[in-house]
């Protein structure tokens, strides 16, 4: 039984560093098109209404909380791989 919940919880940590990955690289391309427009890494706006999006996916509405720290933890580790990647390339030019 506990072998088998712990197989599965791996098997989901498989997938979310899979997507974290990807979310990750996302980010980089959104940072190098906010480097070239000029544009601001930080849209509170637009972070609280993904946010929002999110938790409405939800099944279990007793997750709210935690959804939404995790999802506040994401957009800022977003926005500092942008901001690297942006500075990395103000260095190169």
């Amino acid at each position: 039984m506990i072998e088998d919940i712990r197989r599965d919880i791996e098997q989901i940590d498989q997938q979310l560093v899979r997507l974290f990955e990807q979310r990750m690289e996302l980010a980089q391309a959104l940072g190098q098109y906010k480097q070239e427009q000029n544009l601001d890494v930080l849209d509170m706006g637009l972070e609280e209404q993904m946010t929002d999006q999110v938790v409405a996916l939800l099944n279990n509405p007793e997750f709210e909380a935690p959804l939404r720290e995790l999802y506040r933890e994401l957009m800022r580790l977003s926005r500092q791989q942008q901001l690297d990647l942006m500075n990395q390339l103000e260095q190169e030019s």
